[in-house]
């Protein structure tokens, strides 16, 4: 009844909710195809329609079984609710109804409409509250940049090696949006099946499918973020299609003929060079440039060794929480050694190592971990260049070449550990910085700071 209608919309357009009316079946199976909404409110009795409303329902179970439908009806009775409910329903209301009710009804609605891609929240339990973690000036510019730009709309690419937190980051960028009530969906472009992809993105016309199909990841993402992780991954077709709906702002399902028009946010990650990519014709330009208008680039762990020990501190709190055993105390030394690996999978890999020596150290009576519960890779890495001689290499030496060898693996060990920041080396060691560089000179160790001084 366009009068009910009418007083519902304007009821909810006032609490924010954004709304869309139909006054029979065939109208409202439209409306869908324009873009899923979060929630139906759908009436018993459909005057002029095809389908009444069990039976309309039924259609929407059967094409759109995600979404929560509250039954409405003024004729209503115990049977026709319980059997609503039955087929699906999400609730159901008597008219007349009270304001309270219904709103207190539909927001239970919305939240069992988000409930869904709490599944996907919860494997990345770790990540989904995490902060960005460290005291060096490239995370503290990074964390600036991600408050900066969360608030805008714009579409970023996000560029770093695997494991340095690509995904945290634009899980952070959507959580300080004004999005962040609404839906983040990943996707993750390298296990995408090739011969699925086109629906698994844009979805399948409800006619054209023989079984209960999903909405497509643009649709599920409506108002919030959706998040391609290894976009250079994307086939060429892939790309095409997005390249055109993001030119067109709207997309047809797969066999669909309606254009459906979505609001989101676009994040897209890579660890592969994409400039490289295009110039091997592996990825599009145009696309490229679409993606690219805020770029972020994550540096490796090694590029901020200084944030280790922080680190560690967080995943110790986090993993020893989530396996039930008491924080343990990890030793200077074994902090040291952690520092001055080169980490080849990031921070992925850290996280990794901390949870493995917690496992390990739990069997033992100590409450710390020492470098001897360490990994023979990180204690021995292969082609360390600051590796220590040994006492019969010293036995050969004269007292001048002995101090000069332990001189300069000192310095080199140190000057790693802090990632070559000549004043932060020069304040741990305890020497002047200007006695240092001096130093680093004698011992013919200046081609080294020099190699790092931007850094430093």
């Amino acid at each position: 009844e366009q009068d009910i209608r009418q007083q519902i919309a304007g009821l909810l357009e006032d609490e924010g909710y954004s709304t869309r009316q139909a006054s029979t079946s065939q109208e409202a199976i439209e409306q869908i195809k324009k873009r899923c909404p979060h929630f139906v409110l759908l009436d018993i009795w459909l005057q002029g329609s095809k389908m009444d409303g069990l039976q309309f329902l039924d259609y929407l179970q059967n094409h759109f079984f995600h979404l929560p439908v509250i039954m409405m009806s003024g004729h209503g009775t115990i049977e026709i609710a319980v059997k609503a409910m039955h087929k699906g329903a999400y609730d159901f209301i008597q008219k007349p109804f009270k304001t309270d009710i219904l709103l207190l009804t539909l927001q239970r609605a919305v939240k069992s409409y988000h409930l869904q891609h709490e599944n996907e929240k919860l494997k990345a339990h770790l990540q989904e509250d995490n902060p960005i973690i460290g005291v060096s000036a490239c995370m503290k510019k990074l964390n600036e940049t991600v408050k900066k730009i969360a608030k805008s709309n714009s579409r970023i690419l996000i560029q770093g090696q695997t494991g340095t937190g690509k995904e945290l980051i634009a899980r952070l960028i959507h959580q300080h949006s004004e999005r962040k009530n609404n839906a983040f969906i990943t996707v993750n472009c390298a296990t995408l099946d090739p011969q699925k992809i086109e629906e698994m993105i844009f979805g399948i016309e409800p006619e054209s499918s023989s079984y209960k199909t999903p909405i497509g990841f643009f649709e599920k993402a409506h108002g919030g973020t959706l998040y391609f992780d290894e976009i250079s991954d994307m086939s060429l077709a892939t790309q095409a299609q997005i390249v055109q709906a993001l030119n067109t702002a709207t997309f047809k399902r797969k066999y669909g003929s309606t254009d459906v028009k979505v609001d989101i946010r676009l994040i897209c990650s890579t660890s592969k060079d994409l400039k490289n990519l295009i110039a091997q014709g592996l990825f599009r330009q145009d696309l490229y440039y679409r993606l690219n208008v805020i770029s972020i680039d994550i540096p490796p762990l090694k590029d901020h060794r200084e944030d280790i020990p922080e680190l560690v501190a967080y995943f110790n709190k986090s993993y020893s929480k989530l396996l039930g055993i008491t924080e343990k105390n990890f030793l200077p030394e074994t902090l040291l050694a952690l520092q001055l690996y080169d980490w080849p999978g990031n921070i992925r890999q850290l996280k990794n190592i901390v949870e493995r020596l917690l496992i390990m150290a739990r069997g033992h009576q100590t409450a710390s971990i020492s470098k001897d519960f360490l990994p023979e890779e990180i204690l021995h890495p292969a082609g360390d260049h600051a590796k220590t001689s040994t006492m019969t290499d010293y036995a050969m030496m004269s007292l001048k070449q002995a101090r000069e060898s332990f001189e300069k693996n000192y310095l080199l060990m140190q000057m790693k550990r802090f990632n070559y920041h000549i004043s932060n080396t020069a304040h741990f060691i305890k020497m002047e910085r200007s006695a240092l560089h001096r130093k680093l000179k004698f011992l013919h160790l200046d081609k080294i700071e020099k190699k790092h001084e931007k850094i430093s």
